[in-house]
């Protein structure tokens, strides 16, 4: 097999049938997901999954409520406009058969701390920018989407509902000290009616630089 057809198979779904996956299938997914890298091998990152559709349909209602009072609260009408705009697109999910949401856990990053105690403050802050112990979440949440769409599933890696991630947290109630909501991805079958195209790339060109 080519390797970029384990690439060209994922997609950002929006359109689900109603079939949930398997559990031989979700199982998949999480281990894949488990193969990922992250520093110091933390493996810091957690699966909430669910497909209770009474939590699902809370949880975009939860999302709706808190984007209604900050355009309420909020004076900047650009900004207004631009998060009623984004509105419908942090609540489709609700559509789909089953919803996971991915946490990342605390990460100490040894250089930033090093940085910070030797007066390197602007290097401390730049390297904390770079979000290291995020990164190994994200690389877990890659391997499980791209699993996913290897078993014929649809997802979408989500993060604009992030505005109600404490709202979401509180839902969720996941029991485990230090771990905040990173994203969501509505998880099921694409729905066959529904074409969905891949939004044009970059060239690989302007996306690499070679030292010689």
């Amino acid at each position: 097999m080519d390797p970029l057809e384990l690439f060209e198979a994922r997609k950002s779904i929006r359109s689900y049938t109603r079939t949930a996956p398997s559990r031989e299938d979700l199982e998949k997914m999480v281990k894949a997901a488990c193969l990922a890298p992250t520093g110091k091998n933390r493996q810091n990152w957690h699966i909430v999954y669910t497909e209770n559709r009474e939590f699902i349909t809370k949880a975009a209602a939860l999302i709706l409520e808190k984007s209604e009072r900050l355009t309420v609260q909020l004076k900047d009408e650009r900004q207004k406009e631009s998060l009623q705009r984004i509105t419908p697109f942090t609540v489709f999910f609700r559509d789909a058969p089953a919803l996971i949401f991915f946490f990342h856990g605390e990460y100490s990053v040894t250089g930033a701390e090093a940085l910070r105690q030797t007066g390197a403050q602007d290097e401390s802050k730049a390297l904390l920018q770079a979000a290291p112990g995020i990164q190994g979440a994200a690389a877990a949440m890659e391997n499980f989407l791209l699993c996913a769409a290897m078993l014929g599933y649809g997802t979408c890696w989500m993060t604009a509902p992030l505005f109600a991630a404490r709202e979401l947290e509180a839902l969720i109630g996941l029991d485990m000290e230090g771990f905040r909501l990173m994203a969501l991805s509505p998880l099921g079958r694409p729905d066959p009616e529904v074409k969905t195209l891949r939004p044009a790339r970059k060239p690989a060109g302007e996306m690499v630089t070679v030292i010689p």
